[in-house]
């Protein structure tokens, strides 16, 4: 997992040390200032789309699936949600594939 950390709180550190200190230790103190920052962990963002997969017969249910994990579920325009529920993938639900260039 990727690092991050609050960068006000840096600089809230850096604010309360002497600046004689700061110009005399210059980039050294500040890269310990920076490490020594307690850092969170983030993880990283999955991406997917809806596919649009279609009828699965002539009277039957139209379909889509997760372009990341293929869970799928009925396709519903106005329901599609920003987050696959199977997988927690964060969908763009402005585009839809349909499955034809994937």
């Amino acid at each position: 997992m990727s690092k991050c950390v609050d960068v006000e709180h840096i600089l809230d550190l850096l604010r309360r040390t002497d600046r004689a200190d700061l110009v005399l230790l210059g980039l050294k103190m500040v890269e310990d200032v920076i490490r020594a920052a307690q850092a969170g962990e983030v993880a990283s963002v999955r991406r997917g789309t809806w596919v649009h997969d279609g009828l699965d017969n002539p009277h039957g249910v139209d379909w889509m699936h997760c372009s990341m994990c293929g869970s799928r579920k009925p396709y519903v325009p106005a329901a599609l949600t920003k987050f696959c529920p199977h997988c927690g993938a964060q969908m763009s639900i402005d585009e839809v594939s349909n499955g034809k260039d994937d």
